[in-house]
Formats: C-alpha cells, structure tokens, sequence
C-alpha cells in the first residue's frame, strides 16, 4: 500500500485524505496547530463559554463537493437549510425588508418591495439578474465587476449599499478590483445553472462543532493517522523528488507521494523557490458578549453601512466586514467602538445593553485574518497555480489553486479531491 503525507488540516488537506484513503493509499495528516480546521478553525473562549469562529462561515447548495463531505462526515444535522436565497437587510432607521430570489412569480414582487430603492433601480436591479444569462464571458476578460455593473445602469446606491456588500462578502475583494468574469462565474453558478444553487446553509453551531468536529470522528473511523500540534519545518529534497518531511521535534516522515494542504506564505518557507503572486485581502469578525431571544439564531445584511452582516448565536452575537483592509489603519479599540458605534444605530431596541457592556473589553473578542483569502481580481487569477509542481511526487491543495471556483470552502474542497484524483492517476499510470 502506498504512502501519502498530507501537511495542513484544513478543509484541503481534510478532503485530500479523505478520498486518498477511499483510493487504498495509507494516509497520514499532518496539522501544526493543536486542532484541524486551518481557516476554518474555531477556539474555546471561556470567557464566552463557548467556541468561537475564527470567521463566520456560509455555505451555499450549490457547493456540491462540501455537501458530499458532510454527507460522508454524517454532519448534514447540525445546519439549518434555507428553502431558496433570502437575505434579511436592515438599516439604520429601522426598516428590514427581505431580497429573495426563487422559481417563483412572487420574486418580481419581492423586487418591487425593495427599500432604500426607487423604482427606476428597482427595475433596473430586476433587469440585471434577468440579462445574465445573456452576458458574455470573453467580454469581461479585462472589466472588473464595477465597470460591469455600471455599463449595466446600476446606480451608485445600488453599487455601493447592495452589490458592493454582496461582491465583498463572497468574493473578499474590494468591488472595484473584482473581475467580472469571477463575478458572472458566480451569478451563473447560483442564480442560472440551477436557481437552488443559492440557496444558504447556516451553521448551527461553531463551525468547529459543526464540521471540524464530525470530519475528524469520520477521519479516526476510517483509520487515518492524525498528528496534530506537529509543525513541519522543512521538506527535503533529493533528485527532484520529496524525500521526506522534517517536523519541529527533528522526525522526519517518509511517504510515497506529499500533500502541501496549507496557506501559500508556509509554502514559500517550507520550498524557497515558490513564489506566489497573490494579492490578499483581510476580514475582521468581531464577537460580542451579548444574547437576544429576539434574534437568536437570525442574520442580517446591513445596509448603508461600514459592516456587512450581523449574525446572533445563543450567547453571543458576531459582526463580520469582509475586504477590510481599510480598516486595519485603526487600532483595536477603534474598530470595536466603530462597530458598535453602527450597532446601536442598526439595534436600537439593543442600545441600551451594548452601551452598557461598552467599557469592557471581556465583552469582545476582536479577530483580524488578514490573509483570509486570496482576492479575485485578474492578476491573482492568472497566477493561482496547479495542484501539480516541479516534484513528481508533490501536490499542492488549497482555496488558492486553480479549481475554477473563486477564494472559497467549495475551492479548498475541490482541490483536495483534484489532488487524489492526480495522485491516484499517477500511482496507476
């Protein structure tokens, strides 16, 4: 039986592993931190008495791929399933209204019943969603998603209070820099390819007691060797093949074929010829200490605002402003008492506790991931690279690589399944 070592467990390496050993290979994971998850990891805080994600994570039905791994992880129960793509908005005067989209007749009124809108952007949104089967991938090879939206009438209040919060929070990269063609790649792929697509799937825990946790359970059961809390620090090469994996306790791991399952900036310390060119983009999460009957288990898309959404857990609820780079100039404090500054506008019936809990940092737990993904703007797009390398038996996984899917859960997954599938191909040739 051959012998692969994958290194990072992530969602890539996780998969990888998974579906090396349903193809008889020996596997071993290899994770640095004392827990799997990689960016999707979450962490005990005792202070809040529960875990807390390390970012706040959405899937989508059509991420077909990853609802196959929670099939097989038997984690299916501990999501909540949305009937079709519904976003409740909120703003700052207290007006929600829901944007759902669905087979139904009842989406054109849905339209119509948008707030904050006039009906000239009403129908030119209604217009947009209905032309774009019609648009052209070669025409977009060199227009961002910006310049997509505003050739096609979108005004500056639908850019910058709708399409820039939902551009932002799928994608992490600022509008202005998005590529179109990514940008029609996911349109498609929701709201054409199949309308179901769209639909959203919420966690019903941490992400950790909702996939991490089962994914390992399904991990031991199939007898796949786990070290965790064990850093690799260096690859040894021989002859344009990996000879083994050195980790921080000096043993070296021999295997047939390795996995490199982890953010591009290890690989580059690990090999020192690979440089990535990718451009990164930061998200911020913010947990507050603080629970509402009245919202438990509900989210929000934020309109008019610095933040993008607001998710409310049992005991906490959790502010999330993807593509912030322009954030990271204000210090700690500042971002907190600017988020909650826009929370008390957004929650006024909440006012009253939030300022109450202001002046005390135990309430809050500030996380900036500043490499979160990579961003999908074209330069980054060209040089995401393949999961195939200069070494006969070394393969790369990640969000990063060239699956075809932008920086997302759905792309860590294919590529750990692309990467067994080489393997696999290569052992039997």
């Amino acid at each position: 039986m051959k012998k692969v070592i994958v290194i990072g467990g992530g969602l890539a390496g996780i998969t990888a592993a998974v579906y090396l050993k349903e193809k008889n290979y020996e596997v071993t994971l290899i994770e640095s931190s004392p827990a799997l998850g990689g960016r999707t990891k979450s962490f005990f805080d005792s202070g809040f008495n529960c875990y807390l994600d390390n970012g706040q994570h959405i899937l989508i039905k059509g991420y077909k791929n990853t609802l196959e791994l929670l099939k097989k992880f038997r984690a299916g129960g501990n999501f909540f399933y949305k009937e079709n793509f519904s976003i409740t908005f909120l703003d700052k005067k207290s007006n929600e209204w829901q944007f759902s989209i669905s087979k139904s007749v009842k989406t054109v009124i849905d339209f119509l019943r948008l707030k904050n809108l006039n009906l000239s952007e009403k129908i030119s949104l209604l217009k947009f969603f209905m032309s774009i089967k019609n648009l052209k991938h070669e025409s977009l090879e060199n227009e961002t998603a910006l310049e997509l939206l505003e050739r096609n009438k979108q005004s500056k209040n639908l850019i910058n209070n709708f399409w820039k919060l939902l551009i932002e929070s799928a994608l992490n990269t600022p509008i202005e820099k998005t590529s179109g063609q990514i940008f029609l790649f996911v349109l498609e792929k929701m709201f054409i390819e199949d309308i179901t697509n769209s639909s959203l799937i919420i966690p019903k825990y941490s992400f950790h007691e909702s996939l991490i946790v089962p994914a390992e359970k399904y991990l031991q059961e199939k007898k796949i060797k786990i070290l965790k809390a064990c850093g690799i620090e260096k690859i040894l090469i021989e002859n344009n093949m990996i000879k083994g994996a050195l980790d921080k306790y000096g043993n070296v791991h021999f295997a047939d074929y390795y996995v490199l399952a982890v953010h591009p900036a290890n690989i580059q310390k690990l090999i020192n010829e690979y440089k990535f060119q990718l451009e990164y983009q930061t998200i911020i999460n913010l947990h507050i200490k603080l629970s509402s009957k009245k919202y438990e288990n509900k989210f929000f898309a934020i309109w008019d605002s610095i933040i993008h959404w607001v998710f409310f857990h049992k005991n906490h609820l959790t502010v999330v402003k993807s593509s912030a780079d322009n954030l990271l100039k204000f210090s700690n404090k500042e971002i907190v008492e600017i988020f909650l500054n826009e929370l008390v506008l957004i929650f006024p019936d909440l006012s009253e506790k939030l300022i109450q809990i202001k002046n005390d940092p135990n309430n809050f737990r500030l996380i900036k991931e500043k490499r979160a993904t990579f961003i999908s703007e074209l330069n980054s797009l060209k040089n995401r690279p393949l999961i195939s390398t200069k070494f006969n038996n070394l393969f790369l996984a990640g969000d990063y690589v060239n699956t075809g899917y932008p920086s997302t859960i759905e792309s860590a997954v294919i590529s750990g399944r692309m990467v067994a599938d080489e393997i696999d191909r290569l052992s039997n040739t």
